[in-house]
């Protein structure tokens, strides 16, 4: 389910009121940006995550094992969780990994799914790293969260030009409304 708070940023947009660059920065900073690299098996590798301007990393080549890597505490706080095919994708490692996680209740934000969405036009929308100037570079959980939260602020933005475009023609319908709780 996308959060009540996304659906409030853009009810707020519709009423003409301005949708400031704070209030759109208060709901990124309470947001949990989360990336899951797995194994075949579907195990976790690694695991980065960005709550504000803290960063979480755990790796599994001689680390703790990730149910005592510290998420939950790091997830503190958080209103929500997101990241690019969350879904389909990292919630479901994440849950089998630490089942009964407290962030793993929270709403969820895929911005995969938005993306087509924010950017019909887009042929594709996967997630861009430019970190990753070689085909065979390794993946960085916690930049690719970073990049996620960029992701996701562009498609707030979008989202905005869309209802102010409108000029109030037809109504954005509650995004919770169309949403389903995974």
């Amino acid at each position: 389910m996308l959060s009540q708070a996304l659906d409030a940023l853009l009810r707020k947009r519709q009423s003409r009121a301005p949708l400031s660059d704070a209030s759109v920065d208060t709901y990124l900073a309470k947001t949990l940006f989360i990336d899951v690299e797995a194994d075949r098996g579907g195990r976790p590798n690694a695991v980065g995550a960005v709550l504000d301007d803290r960063i979480f990393r755990w790796e599994k080549r001689g680390s703790r094992p990730f149910a005592s890597a510290g998420l939950d505490g790091f997830a503190r706080g958080a209103e929500r969780i997101a990241g690019h095919n969350i879904l389909a994708h990292d919630l479901p490692i994440l849950r089998d990994a630490v089942p009964g996680l407290a962030a793993w209740t929270l709403p969820v934000v895929d911005t995969l799914v938005l993306s087509p969405l924010a950017f019909p036009a887009n042929p594709y929308h996967r997630l861009i790293k430019g970190y990753k100037l070689e085909k065979d570079a390794v993946n960085d959980p916690v930049a690719d969260a970073r990049l996620c939260r960029a992701v996701l602020r562009d498609e707030i933005d979008a989202f905005v030009r869309l209802v102010a475009a409108d000029a109030g023609r037809c109504r954005v319908p509650p995004l919770r409304a169309v949403w389903p709780r995974p």
